[in-house]
């Protein structure tokens, strides 16, 4: 298992499911949006399929509403099932945590799965990508962040010499 599959980790102990936000993704002090949009997602297939909808695992639309900032530890997942259909299903997630007190709903995600294997292949239309120097001819974003972005030395992102003039101050 990677990191990405242990912060995603879903914890059902029958009265409450939980997970655990590490503060490895943060971006000063506040976990990262995109990691708090995977768990909802992730913690939403349980529900739907309990609910009848099996094959619908694929998120294929979502929105999220970020109401406060995530921190680091641990998160209450609360699910509602909106719609399970023929070929798509709704369900809607809150991710809540204890706030000084009190509970806070960080996120609110509403999402339609269905199931990939049976629509039609996509279409791409895409102009060819720029050509680019490879990565070690790049610059490396982890090495000029502040450690505050904690998520950036989790990620590998290379920067073209060429144009990353914005990125370390140009």
């Amino acid at each position: 298992m990677t990191e990405f599959d242990d912060i995603l980790t879903i914890h059902d102990d029958g009265s409450a499911v939980r997970a655990d936000l590490g503060d490895g993704w943060a971006v000063f002090g506040n976990v990262n949006g995109g990691v708090l949009m995977a768990l909802a997602l992730a913690s939403a297939r349980g529900p739907l399929e309990h609910a009848g909808a099996g094959a619908h695992t694929d998120p294929i639309s979502w929105s999220s509403s970020f109401l406060s900032a995530g921190r680091a530890g641990p998160v209450t997942i609360t699910h509602e099932v909106l719609r399970v259909g023929r070929s798509m299903s709704t369900a809607q997630v809150s991710l809540l945590q204890e706030d000084q007190g009190r509970v806070v709903e960080r996120v609110r995600t509403l999402a339609t799965f269905a199931d990939l294997s049976e629509l039609s292949d996509p279409v791409h239309r895409a102009q060819e990508p720029p050509q680019m120097p490879g990565p070690d001819h790049c610059l490396s974003v982890a090495d000029f962040v502040p450690d505050e972005l904690a998520v950036m030395h989790r990620i590998d992102l290379r920067l073209d010499p060429e144009t990353a003039g914005f990125g370390v101050g140009e």
